[in-house]
């Protein structure tokens, strides 16, 4: 976990872990109209907290295979 500044731009990153495969499927959920889950938590509400504050968020892979996010955000 970090930040650094990237010209006009400061990026908050988390890196490791790997990303997970994805889950069984349950069909009883209920998903909003977007196919995102209802109660607005997760990686859709890291985006919407970015996109409300003129940024964007990005999901990588590392060298090694690890799981890389970062929210990338303008500097005021």
């Amino acid at each position: 976990m970090g930040a650094r500044c990237e010209g006009k731009h400061l990026v908050l990153f988390v890196e490791g872990g790997t990303a997970a495969g994805p889950g069984a499927v349950n069909a009883d959920r209920k998903l909003e109209s977007d196919g995102g889950a209802p109660h607005g938590t997760g990686l859709k509400l890291v985006a919407q907290i970015a996109a409300a504050h003129g940024g964007t968020v990005r999901f990588g892979q590392g060298a090694g295979k690890e799981l890389c996010v970062s929210m990338v955000l303008p500097i005021c």
